[in-house]
């Protein structure tokens, strides 16, 4: 394992950056979140993106990709081939796109306030921030990005539902003391912003809103190191909802707030005789283990006349004054002034005529001067790479040397600042890549302000501030020489990677280790090429993905991902490749950073098959890059009545058609099944029916067998097994009971969001088994939904004595997370069988799993108990009653239920099929390195198998001895490549051959 040491590079931004003030790095005792770092959720999105609202836009616009805020149901992040939207400008282009293209995520576009349309290399960006009745939402954003007039993602972090009072319920004066509550450093100054603000919070798996103050403490944390606190305090409650380090903006003003006005390397302001100088300095060009140099001081004023004449990067410069004219010498120029103790070092000096050169060693200790220098390295660095209208950095920035205290070094809005030798760390100021990395927080921080934008997320600030000083550097290493007893670095990215989730501590340079090594990696990939590297960097340094909250680091790390392969896009439409897409994608991979799968699999369900038939499994998948970069392949798993779930791998037998087959099974078989992909995580993904693979599974599809139907109830004209219960002794739900109606939908806000279904499920029908309906479909979501408690449908008591192996099936709708349903995936549907008139129950069904679509479930019965003549079934729909508790009864729960059946197997074609001479299988199909063949061989005998590749060829002969009979033979298949082969089975009785697909 890696045991690198962390230092407390702090950094101040704006709301929610973090800030540490301990050289290992440890996370600040003060500091509240109210986001905790986690993956996507895959089932959830999966049905997010199974829902009608995002199904119509791909129906409508082709190949385009989300990601859903899995609270909001809203898309985070959604991407594709470019599309067309009318506009005289991007703005309006931006704004007719969400009344358009999105109207199903009722997107409120009279409470959207632009911050601007953003050029910056290939794309354009419009960002507009939500503002719900005159009050700015935090955390909002609708983004719509452009390349040239064709869109190429959005994201849409709106909330279109947002009730509460903007009324204040504390005063400003008790939010203030709130906020400074439990905070244990000196506390400088208390100030509430004169302006309230709503915070959304996720709570119980959905958006609550929260009207908030917005109060700074400032703090001085330890020894002289300021720790201000950006605190939201709730304005009816009081509650202390957030809480993190942030500062005061910067300015380009100089120590006395007067900007300067430095005249630069060729510029004349009054004709003069020509003096010419050089300053120079002795310097460590990288950590003080190395030999220190004498060097130009790059930039360094000398000032005559009350102007400041700027060297150039040797230290060169040409004074139009007259000789003997008098100068200064400070160490400062135009990108930096430093001070020790508030002093800035300097001298006096005589401007003779010719050649002067100065030596500043006299005045200015190495500490200073090497600071001075790492500046003005990395603002030539970075200027050489960002747009050329970036000026956020061009003033000249506080250097301040020797700060009280050790082992630190610090950013914090208005300056950069270094601590002393002492405590086994050396003057940090000695070190250039950590010079790099705190103005490295600088640029983070005026860059996203110059696009109107917060730079929040502490573990993004960190991981870009090293990339801001290991590209300076070119160096995988940073921070070689801040110990005095070692050359060990503070953090390294050429050893073992941090990958998320499962590194993330909380800690933001932990894990800004992991969107940084993602970044060394791709540059690694890419060549190691600088020029290659920092123009994607640039670009993808646009898309603000560090707006995200401190806790929602994978939303932050993914957006990256996404920005950075369109920034590597040649042609705007990113679902056709990018020319180092490749590389791009594996090097994020190794840090666990991966675009969700997008995979989709389609398929016909076959409800029923004959006895002699072989089982065929086909799907169909959509997928295209980047998502074809994570598949691994593609799946069946099938069972057989109540045995284990088997692996089927499919084959791609044309472009994105996969099939499989496994031999013909007897009358009364049911076959479970249901498909999925596999990534290079080994994870599964794309499953269909979504959540078939959990462990309190949703329903798999099934193929019944040989089976003729006995008796159907299905609420209509048939009533085979009687009357139904509906409700039982201890039901406790106080609405949403069981009743047999015609059904009326419910909407969250219009059909896309379907909670209660309006359709029943038999042909030609009308009536079904509904957990209560809503008097209209103007009723508000929530009307006559299951709450409280549970609701029970039970049938009559059925006699299966006389059957030979019965068989039940029924359909049922079931959803419990539903847009804007409060616990979503939480609350159980339960199916039970009994056998001895409900005195014990079995389970059938167990399932947290939502499905709003009306899906088929069979079973054998004696499977799950014995038949007898007094079996019965229950139908059970519940919601949580843990009042006050994360399960409190909030959710929205509907279920249905329909065509209820019961069959019986056809048992005289299973002999039939068993003594067919013709009988021929192979199992399985695709094989890797075994293969079993079922024959009926009637007489015996010696039989020979041939293995026949797709060119004719034999390439594998096995003599075996046959029994009379149906048997079953195994056989070990010999190392060919993959492909289809045939293989033959010949006897003195017959010839049979059957196609296989052997896999590798």
């Amino acid at each position: 394992m890696r045991t690198t040491i962390l230092t407390s590079f702090i950094l101040l931004l704006n709301l929610f950056a973090s800030s540490q003030n301990s050289p290992t790095g440890t996370n600040d005792p003060h500091e509240i979140r109210f986001m905790t770092a986690k993956p996507y959720d895959l089932i959830r999105q999966q049905t997010l993106r199974s829902l009608p609202a995002w199904q119509n836009f791909t129906e409508q616009n082709g190949s385009w990709y989300v990601h859903f805020d899995e609270a909001s149901c809203m898309p985070h992040r959604a991407y594709g081939s470019p599309l067309d939207i009318a506009g005289n400008n991007l703005e309006e282009r931006a704004l007719h796109f969400a009344e358009q293209k999105l109207p199903a995520f009722h997107i409120v576009t009279d409470e959207l306030h632009s911050f601007g349309s953003i050029a910056k290399g290939k794309y354009s960006y419009v960002n507009f921030r939500q503002y719900h009745q005159n009050l700015e939402v935090l955390g909002s954003r609708y983004m719509v990005k452009f390349y040239g007039t064709r869109i190429v993602a959005f994201g849409s972090d709106i909330f279109p539902e947002i009730e509460l009072s903007i009324v204040p319920e504390i005063s400003v004066a008790s939010a203030k003391n709130n906020a400074a509550t439990g905070i244990t450093n000196e506390i400088i100054s208390i100030q509430a912003d004169e302006q309230n603000f709503i915070l959304p919070i996720v709570a119980n798996g959905v958006y609550e809103y929260r009207l908030v103050y917005k109060i700074l403490v400032k703090t001085i944390a330890g020894v002289n190191v300021p720790a201000n606190y950006e605190t939201l305090v709730d304005a009816h409650t009081g509650e202390v909802l957030s809480r993190i380090n942030t500062v005061l903006h910067s300015h380009a003003e100089d120590a006395h707030g007067q900007p300067r006005k430095p005249c630069k390397p060729g510029c004349v302001h009054e004709s003069a005789v020509v003096v010419s100088a050089n300053v120079s300095g002795e310097v460590y060009e990288n950590n003080p283990y190395e030999t220190a140099v004498t060097t130009g001081m790059e930039n360094i004023y000398i000032t005559s006349g009350a102007v400041d004449y700027q060297a150039d990067e040797n230290g060169d410069l040409i004074l139009p004054v007259n000789p003997a004219s008098s100068g200064t010498i400070a160490l400062q120029g135009p990108w930096s002034r430093v001070y020790t103790a508030g002093v800035t070092p300097s001298m006096n000096v005589t401007l003779l005529d010719g050649q002067n050169n100065f030596s500043i060693n006299s005045i200015s200790n190495i500490k200073e001067r090497t600071a001075y220098r790492s500046v003005q390295k990395i603002h030539d660095f970075m200027k050489l790479w960002m747009p050329a209208d970036f000026d956020g950095m061009d003033f000249q920035l506080p250097t301040n040397i020797d700060e009280a205290g050790d082992c630190n070094a610090f950013y914090d809005g208005v300056s950069i600042n270094f601590l002393d030798i002492g405590n086994g760390c050396n003057a940090t100021s000695l070190v250039a890549d950590v010079c790099y990395h705190e103005y490295g927080h600088g640029i983070n921080d005026n860059y996203y302000q110059s696009l109107g934008g917060n730079f929040d997320n502490g573990a993004m600030g960190e991981g870009y501030a090293d990339f801001w000083a290991i590209s300076c550097s070119n160096s995988p290493q940073l921070g070689i020489g801040f110990y005095t007893a070692n050359m060990d670095p503070l953090r390294r990215y050429d050893l073992e990677p941090r990958v998320f989730p499962s590194d993330i501590s909380g800690e933001v340079h932990n894990d800004g280790e992991i969107i940084m090594g993602a970044w060394w990696d791709t540059h690694l990939l890419m060549g190691s090429d600088w020029s290659i590297t920092m123009p994607l960097f640039v670009e993808t340094y646009a898309g603000m993905q560090a707006e995200a909250a401190n806790g929602n680091e994978g939303v932050a790390f993914t957006d990256v991902l996404i920005d950075l392969l369109q920034a590597d896009d040649n042609d705007g439409d990113i679902t056709n490749g990018t020319p180092h897409g490749n590389e791009i994608v594996d090097a994020f991979y190794i840090h666990g950073i991966t675009l969700i799968s997008n995979a989709e699999l389609t398929h016909t369900p076959v409800l029923f098959a004959n006895t002699p038939d072989p089982i065929y499994f086909e799907s169909t998948l959509d997928l295209q890059f980047p998502f074809t970069q994570y598949l691994q392949g593609v799946s069946c798993f099938y069972k057989l009545n109540d045995g284990a779930w088997i692996t089927l791998p499919l084959v791609e037998e044309t472009s994105n058609d996969y099939y499989a087959e496994i031999p013909s099974q007897p009358a009364g078989t049911i076959v479970a099944y249901y498909f999925g992909t596999y990534d290079i995580n080994e994870s599964i993904s794309a499953v269909i029916p979504i959540g078939a693979q959990l462990t309190h599974a949703n329903l798999p599809y099934y193929r019944l067998v040989g089976m003729e139907e006995i008796g159907i109830q299905d609420s209509d004209n048939n009533e085979f097994f009687g009357s139904w219960q509906l409700g039982v002794a201890n039901d406790n739900a106080s609405t949403g009971e069981w009743e047999e109606e015609t059904p009326i939908g419910s909407y969250s806000t219009d059909p896309v969001t379907i909670v209660q279904t309006d359709t029943q499920h038999t042909p030609g029908g009308e009536f079904c088994f509904i957990t209560g309906n809503a008097n209209n479909t103007a009723a508000a979501v929530g009307t006559n939904d299951v709450d409280g408690g549970k609701t029970t449908l039970q049938t009559p008591t059925m006699n299966l004595t006389s059957y030979a192996n019965p068989v039940i099936s029924y359909w049922r709708w079931y959803t419990n997370s539903p847009v804007s349903g409060a616990n979503p995936g939480q609350d159980y549907w339960q199916v039970r069988i009994s056998n001895n008139n409900g005195s014990t129950w079995t389970y059938v069904e167990n399932t947290t799993v939502s499905d709003a679509s009306w899906r088929r479930n069979a079973f054998r019965v004696s499977d799950y108990v014995a038949p007898t003549a007094q079996v019965k079934m229950q139908f059970i729909a519940s919601d949580s009653t843990h009042i006050g508790q994360n399960l409190d009864g909030g959710s929205l729960v509907e279920g249905a239920l329909d065509d209820f059946i019961l069959y019986d197997a056809i048992v005289t074609g299973v002999d039939e099929v068993q003594l067919s001479e013709s009988s021929f299988e192979v199992f399985p199909n695709p094989a890797r390195e075994k293969v079993s063949i079922s024959v009926n061989n009637r007489n015996g005998g010696n039989a020979e198998v041939q293995l026949i590749n797709s060119t004719g060829q034999t390439v594998f002969v096995k003599q075996i001895k046959t029994s009379s009979g149906w048997r079953s033979y195994a056989l070990e298949l010999p190392e060919v490549s993959e492909g289809i082969y045939t293989l033959k089975f010949i006897s003195s009785e017959f010839i049979h051959d059957k196609k296989i697909y052997i896999t590798k």
